[in-house]
């Protein structure tokens, strides 16, 4: 009861029903698939080769603001700021759902870069002169072997659980629209 006191009160009203019945556990899968692919998507090797430095930067990117979003949708729906009365006029389920199609069409693309920077960076061989005699150097370090491949399967399970996300509010955004028009439509 002592610390209470201290903690305000938006955090201890949170919503027990949005982690069950409203797809937080998905929520909170994307937010860690998300940091698990960016930090394999950060130790992956680049070599300064633009076919693999391209999709490494453009996970990079998309995977930190995926995540942050993610975490800034998680916090408004389990705390119900979302529902607060200065924000209650915003649409927010069309806001998130747009969000969420945006990072899951974003998060597929990037994750296929990163799938072919991954056989691109185990292909890859330097062929050098040494002493008159062509030689062969395989460029990929094998400490960081397969953190492309990794950084695509976070990737891809981020993807699918954002589908499922999208799949979930289009459904309910459709039941709400046609509860709504019965409501409004004239009884005969």
């Amino acid at each position: 009861m002592f610390i209470k006191k201290f903690i305000p009160k938006i955090l201890l009203n949170y919503d027990k029903e949005y982690m069950f019945i409203r797809l937080g556990f998905v929520r909170l899968f994307i937010i860690l698939m998300l940091l698990g692919g960016w930090i394999a998507a950060t130790a992956a090797p680049t070599n300064n080769d633009i076919d693999t430095k391209a999709p490494k930067v453009a996970y990079l990117i998309f995977g930190i603001i995926g995540f942050l979003v993610s975490i800034f949708i998680f916090i408004f729906n389990f705390y119900n700021i979302i529902k607060m009365d200065i924000f209650v006029d915003i649409p927010w389920e069309i806001i998130f759902l747009g969000l969420d199609f945006v990072f899951m069409c974003a998060l597929f693309g990037t994750s296929i870069g990163c799938s072919a920077a991954e056989a691109n960076s185990r292909d890859k061989v330097i062929r050098k002169t040494v002493n008159g005699t062509s030689t062969q150097i395989i460029t990929y370090d094998e400490v960081n072997k397969g953190t492309f491949a990794t950084a695509a399967v976070f990737g891809f399970l981020a993807s699918i659980s954002y589908f499922i996300l999208v799949c979930i509010s289009v459904n309910r955004f459709l039941k709400i629209r046609k509860k709504n028009k019965q409501q409004n439509s004239p009884s005969t």
